[in-house]
This record gives C-alpha cells, sequence and structure tokens, in this order.
C-alpha cells in the first residue's frame, strides 16, 4: 500500500466521521424542534380543552383506564390500574347509562348525559368513539363537554312554563273558591258578632280558624297563579329575615343561627310574599331534621355576572341561604320538587316550593337548591337589590280592634248573591244603609241618578258576561273623582289589585276579607 492510498483512506474515513458528526447533530436538532414541536402542540391541545372544559380518556373493552388527561388528573388523581365506573364514579360496577356496550355492539359513537357526583352533580355529555390500535385491540375514546349551564337553563325554562300552565287553572280555581268563602267567611264574622251564646261563639270562632287554614290555601294558589303580582315597597331585608325565620321556629328545638352581611343593602319587595318564602323553606328545613337539628341563615350582597352564570342575571343581588343537616334531598326527586303539587310528605299540599318559585320571579329573582340525601339541604333565593332610600314611617293599623261609625249610602256591585249580601250586612252593621247591584251597568246607572247621596262604592272586578268594576269605574270617573270606589276580588292575575289607584279606584279589598278589615279601610279613605 503506496502512501497515496494511505492518505486516500484517511481521509476516507475522516469524512465518514466527519459526516457522522453532522448527522448525528442534524439528527439531534431536528428531534428537538420535532420534540418542541409535538410539546407545544400537546399544550395547545392542553390548553383548547381546558378552556373549553371538554376532557378526554380512552378506556379499553374490559373498562380499563388507558388514558386520562390532565383535567381529569386534577379532579380523580392517578388512574393507574383503575376501571373507569370505580375511577370517575366510585362504583364497583359498570355504570347504567355507559355508552360502551352500545357503541362496541354497533361500532359506531354513542352520544349520552351523565352526572358527575363526585363534580356536584356536574352534567357532561360523552361521546363514546370505538377504534382499534395497530394490533387491533378495540378501545374507547370518550370525550367529555361540560353542558351543566345549558341543562339548567334548559330546566329551569321548563319548569317556568308548567308553572305557568298550571298557573291559569290554579288561579280560576281559588277565584271561584274564594268567592264561596267571602259569603261564609262573612257571615260568620257576623254571627260571631251578633250572637250572646258562649257556647255558639265559640263554635263559630273555631269553625272560622279552619276557614283561615282554607283561605291560607287559596292565598298559596293565588301567589303561585298566573298573576299574583306581588305589592312591593322598598325596605330592609336583614331584620325581615331574621323575625321571621324565629317566628317560624318558635315552639321548635331546633337552633339557629344568624350570619348577615353588615349594612345589607335595601330591597324592593312584598313582605307577606317573601314572608311565605321564607315560612316554606324554615317550615321544609324544620321537617327534614330531628328535634335537635341546627339551621344557619346566611344573607349577603353578590353581584351576578351574566356570562359566568347559567341564568344570564346581571346585576347585584341580596343572596339569602337557609341551611340544615337534615335528611337530605334524593337527587332522583331533586329535578321535581318545584313542581307544582308534588310532595313526598303524607298530607302535603305540593304548593310550597311551586309558589316560593312563582313568587321570587315576580320579584325579578330566582331560587337555587344544593343538597344530598343524609348530609343536609340549603336552599337559597335571589333578590334584587335597589339603590331606593327607605319610604317615611306610616303608623301601623291594629286589624284586631277597629272599629267605624258611618252615615249616608253604599253601593255594592257583585254578581254572587251571597258575596253582596255579606258585604252589605256588614256595612249595615257600621251604619251605612246599603244598594246591592249585580253587574257595573246596573250600579253605574244607580249612581248616575243617585250620586249625590253615595257616600262610598265596592265593584267586584270581574263580572262574567257583564260590566265588571273596572269597565264601571272609567265611566264613573267621568262623572265623579271624589267619591271612594273600592275594588273587590278573589282574583290575583290582574294588577287592578295591585295598583287600584292607576285604574281610578281608591283602594282594593281582597276576598275574602273581615269585618274589622272592611272597617280599617273605610276608616283610612273615609272623611
Amino acid at each position: 500500500m503506496n502512501e497515496y492510498t494511505i492518505i486516500f483512506l484517511s481521509l476516507f474515513f475522516l469524512l465518514i466521521t466527519v459526516a457522522g458528526v453532522l448527522f448525528n447533530y442534524s439528527l439531534r436538532k431536528l428531534v428537538k424542534k420535532r420534540t418542541g414541536e409535538l410539546e407545544r402542540e400537546k399544550n395547545f391541545l392542553s390548553y383548547v380543552m381546558e378552556a373549553t372544559n371538554t376532557n378526554i380518556n380512552i378506556t379499553d373493552a374490559h373498562y380499563n383506564l388507558q388514558y386520562v388527561d390532565s383535567n381529569w388528573q386534577k379532579v380523580y388523581g392517578d388512574p393507574t390500574g383503575r376501571k373507569c365506573y370505580e375511577y370517575f364514579m366510585g362504583r364497583d360496577k359498570p355504570c347504567e347509562v355507559c355508552g360502551m356496550p352500545e357503541a362496541m355492539e354497533k361500532k359506531e359513537t354513542i352520544v349520552y348525559e351523565e352526572v358527575m357526583p363526585g363534580e356536584n352533580n356536574r352534567v357532561v355529555e360523552v361521546h363514546t368513539i370505538p377504534f382499534k390500535d395497530e394490533d387491533g385491540k378495540w378501545l374507547f375514546a370518550e370525550f367529555n363537554i361540560d353542558i351543566t349551564k345549558r341543562k339548567r337553563a334548559e330546566d329551569a325554562l321548563v319548569t317556568t312554563q308548567r308553572l305557568e300552565s298550571l298557573g291559569i287553572l290554579a288561579g280560576g280555581i281559588a277565584h271561584d273558591f274564594n268567592n264561596l268563602l267571602a259569603g261564609i267567611f262573612g257571615n260568620i264574622n257576623l254571627a260571631t258578632g251578633i250572637s250572646e251564646n258562649k257556647e255558639v261563639v265559640e263554635i263559630l270562632n273555631q269553625t272560622s280558624k279552619t276557614i283561615e287554614r282554607a283561605r291560607s290555601l287559596t292565598c298559596q294558589l293565588l301567589t303561585f297563579a298566573k298573576g299574583g303580582n306581588p305589592v312591593k315597597k322598598v325596605g330592609e331585608l336583614a331584620p325581615f329575615i331574621e323575625g321571621t325565620v324565629k317566628f317560624a321556629l318558635s315552639g321548635s328545638n331546633i337552633s339557629c343561627s344568624f350570619k348577615i352581611q353588615e349594612n345589607l343593602p335595601l330591597s324592593e319587595f312584598d313582605k307577606n310574599q317573601i314572608g311565605q318564602v321564607l315560612d316554606n323553606l324554615v317550615i321544609n328545613a324544620k321537617q327534614a331534621m330531628s328535634e335537635n337539628g341546627k339551621i344557619e341563615v346566611i344573607a349577603e350582597s353578590i353581584t351576578l355576572s351574566g356570562n359566568k352564570h347559567f341564568r344570564n342575571d346581571s346585576g347585584k343581588y341580596i343572596k339569602i341561604t337557609i341551611k340544615d343537616n337534615g335528611s337530605g334531598i334524593p337527587k332522583e326527586i331533586l329535578p321535581k320538587i318545584f313542581d307544582p303539587f308534588f310532595s313526598t310528605k303524607p298530607g302535603g299540599t305540593g304548593l310550597g316550593l311551586a309558589t316560593s318559585y312563582s313568587i321570587l320571579k315576580r320579584h325579578g329573582g330566582f331560587i337555587e337548591v344544593a343538597s344530598e340525601a343524609g348530609k343536609g339541604s340549603a336552599f337559597s333565593i335571589f333578590l334584587p337589590a335597589t339603590e331606593g332610600s327607605l319610604p317615611g314611617k306610616t303608623e301601623a293599623v291594629d286589624k284586631e280592634d277597629v272599629e267605624h261609625k258611618g252615615i249616608g249610602t253604599f253601593l255594592v256591585m257583585d254578581d254572587q248573591v251571597l258575596v253582596r249580601q255579606t258585604t252589605g250586612k256588614m256595612l249595615e252593621t257600621l251604619g251605612y244603609k246599603v244598594i246591592l247591584k249585580e253587574d257595573g251597568e246596573a250600579a253605574v246607572k244607580y249612581f248616575e241618578s243617585n250620586r249625590k247621596n253615595i257616600k262610598g262604592m265596592i265593584f267586584d272586578l270581574t263580572i262574567p258576561g257583564g260590566m265588571g268594576g273596572l269597565e264601571a269605574i272609567s265611566i264613573i270617573r267621568k262623572l265623579c273623582n271624589e267619591v271612594p270606589v273600592f275594588v273587590s276580588s278573589g282574583y290575583a292575575d290582574d294588577p287592578v289589585m295591585a295598583h287600584p289607584e292607576k285604574y281610578g279606584f281608591t283602594a282594593s279589598l281582597s276576598k275574602p276579607f273581615k269585618k274589622k278589615e272592611l272597617a280599617a279601610l273605610l276608616n283610612k279613605h273615609l272623611f
């Protein structure tokens, strides 16, 4: 081998060495670049999945988890060696709603909904996709999309529509029932006042108490019914909440603690209706606990953002939460609790929560519940806060001790014979001469001829097939603005009863009413 050959071979091996070094360098650089690209793609996909609340897991045909993304791991931890039903649901056997068997059978994507108990009952839409790996082994990729907000909004809409439909029926029943109660209640009230027989008076008082319960039931029906506009006034909620809850718990061994934010904002609300809501919630809590149960009442100011809250109710609210440590509500019953006439209590009417739902809706608020069987319940009501100021204080009227003595003629118009006769008798005991008419046309005709002698009038709001109080008052006010005219009704789906002065009336009187309530009304408005 001559020296040229040696030089050539040396150069050749040198070139091979240099090429190898350059190749390794380029390869490492390429791998590093590709690894970086893959890492960026992985991070980007993870970011997208996290931002869209989309989760993914891969499972084999025996329910063994092969892969779980970082979102799932944050909640459930390490998936190694675990079954999907045990990992996600804490179960010892496959879930009834699982889409894997059907996906395997049909060899196509199956979509179903599932509630995640480990994530505060979050609702997800699961897309189960069957596929084979490179070895021909069947696997299942599951994409989970959070649909909690959508489901709650849909449920709220369905509940609202159902309540509105049944509300029309409830309002009609309550109206007719109140007309009957007005005559019965009024006559018992009159008989109690004139009887000198103590035994008879006691019987009448007991009967009156029974009718008071019936009156309370129709009040719930009317509030639940379509309409039932609240008579709202700006007021402080803090003392009202505490007083109402304590009264509802009086006589029980239930302990109650209050956590009420200082300087709680004002709210515009109907005290009777919101008091009814608080009563319903406290009574429900009391019945769900033993005699040594505990209730916690929390009131605070919160601001809701439309893009963060499923109801899209932006603004400032007062949130009142009533928590108990009772038996809780089973998850299969939870979606039904606001349905009218649904109750698990023996003898329950099923109107308490349905009525509360309707009341809050008419106040521009809403109600939410969080509960778990065996761990208690927490009902939260939301009322809009107001920037208004407190109205001046007015002197309260003690309706238990009301006297009135009048003179002159009163005109009473009502289509129900018993109601107009009973109202007439009440007015006569107060000193008035009474003229009774069955409809607005007859009442207007009488007034046109005798208006100088009329001291006041009481008109029924609705007259089937005839002129009602609203049409009659429009004619009366063209003739005279001075004479007091009161509107009376057992119906709740008309704003006239909430704001009578806007329609020409002096004030309103809800059926059924007692003589002392009529006397208080006349004391306030007759002069």
